[in-house]
């Protein structure tokens, strides 16, 4: 089974604490990362904000890192473009990662309460998939390895009531027509109904 360094050879680093840390090898967070990658990620700012404050700690350039060496030898399936980033995170928070195999390293884990555990945030996935394919596979010429869609928040309109809610069921808006379920039919359904106020991140 191929993997992204069977097509783009293996992750380069240096196993040493220093070189983790160095600024030098932590790429860039630009904040309009989404809209580089074709992405609808408006007013996106504090998020990107956020992942430049952990890429700014210890903790974060490490998880930067072993993300980016799981996600080289990470077994691909043919249409590698629909593999979710939070594949790799799950992997790397439950599988041995070769830059564990540090003495300095394994103590700023434990310093930080995470040797052993997972300590990569599911939510990190979009963020770190955005980086990732930004500075490892466009800005290089290579084919995106993670499939993203926009960060912004999905909304729905009911074609039935016209109440506007999210993905967890929130309702935004109440409904603005009222039903009668028993002779309610399709033709009734209400004009603009449907996901397509906004779009939603799925990895």
């Amino acid at each position: 089974m191929a993997k992204f360094s069977t097509l783009y050879g293996e992750y380069r680093y240096v196993n040493r604490l220093e070189w983790f840390e160095d600024d030098r090898n932590i790429p860039l967070v630009y904040y309009d990362m989404g809209e580089r990658l074709g992405l609808s990620d408006a007013n996106q700012k504090k998020k990107y904000g956020k992942l430049q404050d952990y890429l700014g700690t210890s903790l974060g350039k490490l998880a930067w890192h072993m993300f980016c060496k799981v996600s080289y030898d990470y077994p691909l399936r043919d249409d590698h473009e629909s593999m979710g980033a939070i594949n790799v995170i799950k992997a790397v928070n439950s599988t041995p990662n070769p830059i564990f195999n540090n003495d300095r390293i394994r103590e700023v884990l434990a310093e930080g309460e995470v040797l052993g555990k997972p300590f990569i945030d599911d939510k990190m996935a979009p963020l770190f998939g955005r980086l990732f394919n930004l500075h490892h596979c466009k800005s290089l010429g290579r084919l995106s390895l993670f499939k993203l869609k926009s960060l912004t928040k999905q909304r729905h309109k009911c074609p039935a009531c016209g109440c506007v809610f999210g993905s967890h069921g929130h309702v935004y808006k109440k409904p603005s027509v009222s039903v009668d379920h028993i002779r309610w039919r399709y033709e009734d359904k209400l004009e603009g109904a449907g996901s397509s106020l906004r779009q939603e991140t799925k990895v």
